[in-house]
């Protein structure tokens, strides 16, 4: 019976010394339960650009400061789920082959302004809608074959 008197004693002051020096905020089953609504309202995403190269590039005269997409994956993703794009203007997307293109704005949480280009030369522009004023995907082609697509971000 001592020992085992001894044993919940050694227990409980491990407790105690646990409960004293742990923040038990930090446990998930101590976080007072949130409610969620059925439809999530996107919150301002700042997506880090690590890995990107960006440039300037000059589109009818003007400077946009823009991210190149230049693998598959960065393609993919594009500005999928961003809101803040600052400092940059856009992304640019280069291809190596002169055909139509499609994008949409599935996750785009921005409306973008397409510009489409054949090598230097502006082919046609775009609007996209967020997916959060579309309420459904809205894909846009290109009005002729292209290589490259840039996405521009509302100004703020």
């Amino acid at each position: 019976m001592n020992k085992l008197l001894s044993f919940l004693t050694l227990v409980v002051s491990g407790v105690i010394v646990f409960l004293i020096f742990t923040d038990v905020s930090d446990f998930t089953a101590f976080q007072p339960k949130r409610e969620t609504s059925q439809t999530p309202t996107p919150s301002p995403i700042k997506k880090s650009w690590d890995g990107y190269e960006a440039r300037i590039v000059t589109i009818e005269g003007k400077e946009y400061y823009l991210l190149v997409a230049d693998t598959a994956e960065k393609q993919e993703v594009g500005l999928m789920n961003v809101t803040d794009l600052a400092p940059y203007d856009g992304m640019i997307f280069i291809s190596n082959e002169i055909s139509p293109k499609t994008i949409w704005n599935k996750n785009t949480l921005m409306d973008l302004t397409l510009i489409w280009m054949l090598d230097d030369t502006v082919v046609g522009k775009s609007d996209l809608p967020a997916i959060t004023k579309s309420k459904e995907i809205v894909r846009v082609n290109s009005p002729k074959p292209v290589n490259i697509v840039v996405e521009l971000a509302p100004k703020k």
